[in-house]
């Protein structure tokens, strides 16, 4: 019980996983004796977490991301392509404002903007590919944050990727397609394929083939 109090307030385990999550162990835990006394716990620690969040900043960011998103979502209808042109304005706005955020906070981690709030700071990281410099100096902090279990791994390796291939480099997780002449999705240079699913896998991503029939559904187009 005292290494799950410790879990939740390193941010390395949610509470709404601790306390909802269909999982085995946790719900033989949750069935046990000892569990009323822990959900005590469990909330007096997400009390706690919630009054040290930089609330102003975690609000910022999510309307920030759900911009991004409508602009995002706004292209793929138009048929993607030259269409995504037009979500380059709020893309831009979002990374001179994030930049500033860093160099002031630093990394929103889980710790400073919640989960939510620290996903949408890399989804606006993911998108800044007018400015792959700015991308490149925010990997570090998301993987220093992922290490200490304030960030997603799976955020850590989408942007690994972008970061690599603009430097003209392969990807490591293959999460990077591009868009043939036949009007075809498929995969941009990748290191080392025959390890990839285990590569994927180990930083929580599902396996290059499920990903691929996701994209053909978002997309609406075939996928190689």
């Amino acid at each position: 019980m005292d290494h799950l109090t410790t879990l939740l307030a390193s941010g390395r385990l949610s509470t709404d996983d601790l306390l909802h999550t269909d999982r085995p162990g946790l719900n033989a835990l949750r069935n046990g004796p000892a569990w009323p006394d822990m959900r005590k716990r469990v909330m007096a620690v997400e009390q706690q977490r919630m009054a040290l969040l930089d609330e102003p900043l975690r609000k910022e960011l999510l309307e920030r991301a759900e911009r991004d998103q409508a602009a995002q979502h706004a292209a793929v209808d138009a048929g993607g392509g030259d269409a995504f042109r037009a979500a380059a304005p709020v893309i831009k706005a979002n990374t001179d404002w994030l930049r500033s955020v860093v160099a002031d906070k630093g990394w929103p981690t889980y710790a400073l903007a919640g989960r939510d709030g620290a996903k949408a700071a890399w989804l606006l990281v993911q998108h800044a590919d007018h400015d792959p410099v700015f991308q490149a100096e925010m990997l570090p902090l998301i993987e220093s944050a992922a290490k200490a279990g304030q960030a997603d791994r799976a955020d850590l390796a989408l942007l690994t990727d972008r970061v690599l291939l603009a430097q003209g480099r392969p990807q490591r997780y293959g999460s990077q397609f591009t868009q043939a002449g036949d009007g075809a999705m498929e995969l941009r240079p990748t290191e080392d394929l025959e390890g990839l699913d285990a590569r994927r896998e180990a930083m929580g991503l599902q396996p290059l083939a499920q990903y691929k029939a996701t994209l053909a559904e978002m997309y609406g187009r075939p996928v190689r």
